[in-house]
């Protein structure tokens, strides 16, 4: 979009800058929030759903080569041929809020730490907007009635589907 509304070549870079800016996110957040209020929604119903990512760091070529020097370095030097640690896979959570209605997102929540966490972000996101959630749908993770409560309304629970082969 940037690209066809400046008539200028852009690259992954141009957008990615600015994007992690506090003032950029909060210009979008402030469009997010003045776009609801153009579309008139003052109560919603919701769906509700969070995931978690495995996360793979990419390393530069420079780096990944002298770890690998510096492996072959100690399994030289290490006469009991001990294996190093296992690595940690890394985890990204997300949870997103959307109207079901005019199927917009309008809450998201991000954490490394936990989809609780990211659960909490996006609940503090929805904190903002000037909607009453009329209803919620959350999957069973969120059956528990302190996250009922949240939600004042009707919430509706969405069990876990179960086949045959479970």
């Amino acid at each position: 979009m940037l690209a066809m509304l400046s008539k200028m070549e852009v690259s992954f870079k141009t957008i990615e800058s600015p994007y992690s800016d506090p003032e950029v996110m909060l210009a979008i957040h402030n469009l997010h929030i003045l776009l609801f209020e153009k579309k008139g929604i003052t109560e919603s119903n919701i769906t509700g759903d969070g995931t978690g990512y495995s996360l793979t760091v990419k390393k530069n070529y420079e780096s990944y080569a002298q770890e690998l020097k510096d492996k072959a370095k100690e399994n030289r030097n290490d006469d009991k041929g001990k294996q190093s640690a296992k690595k940690r896979k890394t985890f990204a959570y997300s949870f997103r809020l959307m109207d079901l209605r005019t199927k917009m997102y309008m809450a998201f929540g991000s954490s490394m730490k936990s989809e609780k966490d990211a659960f909490d972000r996006a609940m503090m996101m929805l904190s903002h907007m000037d909607v009453d959630i009329d209803t919620a749908r959350l999957d069973s993770y969120y059956s528990n009635p302190v996250y009922v409560d949240m939600f004042g309304g009707k919430v509706y629970i969405i069990p876990k589907l179960h086949t045959n082969d479970e």
